[in-house]
């Protein structure tokens, strides 16, 4: 009998990247507003108006960061699941090892590919389009999964000179809210597309779960 379609991890997973987007929304519209003032302070004008913005943009990156643990929580559950159920389907030779679908994300070198690795094999597995008895490294990948982990990476990058400026200078500067434009919005169309191919790849699962062991 196959295994129970992963649908409330796949519905935790939309939670938190609703969470995550309209926290980053709200971090953008405080960047932009520190970015307005900071102009002023440089014109020496006095703005009292400075604090209660960097109190702001304090409680916007800690959302964020919460938001972010708790979408890599989802993705992570999601793809424990998903990942063992399509490695009894008929096809062989996968890109990844269902072992490693939860470690995978975290362990250093290994995680720059293994989940881009997973999602592809859980697609293109589970994708009713597929023939018997694929070959499941050589079917195509979609190029929303391909641009869904490049943006991640892309957005990680990003963040970690944001922090090693911050670090180095000792202090915010308006070059960082710059990086931030780029790190949140390559964050935010990442996660949105990778709401997309869970959701669509959940929906293979149920497909093939509903059709019973023909489905397999």
């Amino acid at each position: 009998m196959p295994r129970v379609p992963p649908t409330r991890a796949r519905d935790l997973l939309a939670g938190a990247v609703v969470l995550l987007v309209s926290l980053s929304l709200v971090r953008l519209a405080v960047d932009h507003e520190m970015l307005t003032h900071a102009d002023a302070l440089r014109r020496g004008r006095d703005d009292s108006a400075i604090p209660v913005i960097e109190h702001l943009r304090v409680w916007s990156k800690a959302g964020v960061w919460i938001a972010r643990i708790a979408l890599t929580a989802a993705v992570v559950a999601w793809m424990v699941r998903a990942r063992r159920i399509v490695q009894g389907y008929d096809c062989d030779l996968f890109r990844s090892d269902p072992d490693f679908a939860a470690s995978g994300w975290f362990m250093p070198g290994m995680n720059l590919v293994a989940p881009y690795l997973l999602m592809a094999d859980v697609w293109t597995a589970s994708n009713p389009a597929r023939q018997p008895e694929a070959i499941v490294d050589r079917l195509p990948v979609p190029r929303r999964i391909v641009g869904w982990w490049l943006l991640f990476l892309l957005s990680v990058a990003v963040g970690m000179m944001e922090a090693m400026d911050v670090a180095f200078s000792g202090t915010w500067a308006p070059f960082d809210a710059h990086l931030d434009y780029v790190m949140t919005g390559s964050q935010v169309v990442s996660a949105l597309l990778l709401l997309w191919v869970v959701v669509q790849a959940t929906g293979f699962i149920e497909r093939r779960y509903d059709a019973g062991p023909s489905g397999l």
